[in-house]
């Protein structure tokens, strides 16, 4: 019994669609993966910094980063990709960095802020 690797008999138009939808599975998984980067790192880098210089409300803060992250990288992702729908060339090109910068410098700040406040009105 011969065993032919998968491929061998199709046609030229059954390999682009083949190759496509695995270029828009390979996409999909990326995406979803710097979502889920963009959500978990923040959060855990945050514990493990402000526990490790003694921080008080270190939890606080992280669970509130991980709260406000997946929100911030969503409206940052509409506010963004509409700007470079509407924008070309350079402005094309910085997207990538322009997103990375703000989405995960600027939710720390507010992060914190509502842990403070927080342990202020416990304590």
């Amino acid at each position: 019994m011969s065993h032919t690797p998968p491929g061998v008999h199709e046609t030229l138009g059954q390999a682009i669609g083949r190759a496509l939808a695995e270029v828009i599975v390979a996409g999909v998984l990326i995406a979803i993966g710097l979502f889920v980067g963009l959500w978990v790192g923040p959060p855990i880098g945050a514990l493990i910094a402000l526990r490790f210089r003694n921080y008080q409300g270190a939890g606080w803060t992280a669970a509130a980063l991980a709260v406000l992250q997946p929100i911030w990288v969503v409206v940052l992702a509409l506010v963004l990709t509409n700007l470079v729908h509407n924008t070309g060339g350079v402005g094309s090109i910085l997207y990538p960095v322009a997103f990375y910068v703000l989405a995960t410098a600027v939710p720390p700040w507010p992060a914190r802020a509502l842990a403070l406040l927080l342990l202020r009105r416990r304590g």
